[in-house]
């Protein structure tokens, strides 16, 4: 069984999905340390008030800003009088109390952060995103394409998340797969019969994906939805017993089919061919 954050990478819809579709997914989370402590962030919209910082990401230039915390301790106390303080203060106070912070972020982007001076509020607010941790405190920050696929991994969706729980694949229900040469398939009829092996029921289960090997495959003809949680959770539904059925090679449908007797022997009949 493929662990939760593989299901999700291979999951229609998800598994070409790029930073951006992630980011804007509201399963997106993503564990940290700060101050020593588990913690995450999620998406948060941008705070009002924030102290904007120039700093820096080994040579790349971004604008950090800070929003209002009691986890900035002293910084936190003189918020209200920031515009009034020295801005050598100001700056001494930031990177007292926003440590934790700079550390969170060299930790998640393996770059050195460093903090050049106080900065004013950004004019184009394109490209900025703010993120909050799960212990309250917001910041944002402009996303540089690189930093934006740092932050964008699909690894950062949430699979316990009811966004992505929630979602479903079609999949259909598989009774057996035959070897059957290629001028054999191509002579069949309406009426052949493929007989079964007598476990055949036993060993029905689901499949996702078209099937890519030289087998004919007998399938159930209409597909089913089942969730992610279902997969996740490892509670597939059970699999119906066989009722109106195709015949499939690869991708393709060769002929629609039903399941006959014959000599107390179930076979597959073929019914219609495609």
């Amino acid at each position: 069984m493929a662990q939760p954050n593989e299901l999700i990478a291979k999951w229609p819809g998800w598994s070409r999905a790029n930073a951006e579709t992630v980011l804007a997914s509201p399963a997106w989370r993503m564990p940290v340390s700060f101050g020593g402590a588990e913690d995450a962030l999620t998406i948060a919209p941008a705070p009002e008030g924030q102290l904007f910082l120039n700093v820096s990401l080994d040579d790349e230039r971004h604008v950090l800003g800070l929003a209002d915390s009691p986890r900035l301790g002293d910084l936190h106390l003189l918020w209200g009088r920031l515009s009034e303080l020295d801005p050598n203060l100001v700056l001494a106070l930031v990177e007292r109390e926003g440590s934790a912070l700079f550390q969170l972020m060299e930790d998640v982007v393996r770059r050195q952060f460093s903090v050049s001076g106080v900065a004013k509020a950004p004019a184009d607010a394109a490209g900025r995103m703010a993120f909050r941790l799960e212990s309250g405190q917001v910041f944002s920050i402009d996303l540089s394409p690189e930093l934006r696929n740092i932050f964008g991994d699909i690894a950062h969706l949430d699979p316990t998340h009811e966004a992505i729980r929630s979602m479903t694949r079609k999949c259909i229900a598989h009774y057996a797969a035959v070897e059957i040469p290629d001028a054999d398939v191509d002579a069949l009829a309406e009426g052949d019969v493929i007989p079964l092996i007598p476990e055949y029921r036993a060993m029905a289960e689901w499949k996702t994906d078209v099937f890519g090997d030289s087998l004919v495959h007998i399938c159930a003809a209409q597909r089913t939805d089942i969730s992610f949680a279902e997969f996740a959770d490892g509670r597939l539904p059970a699999v119906p017993p066989p009722g109106a059925l195709v015949l499939m090679r690869g991708g393709r449908t060769i002929a629609d089919g039903e399941i006959s007797k014959i000599g107390g022997v179930e076979c597959f009949k073929l019914t219609h061919l495609h």
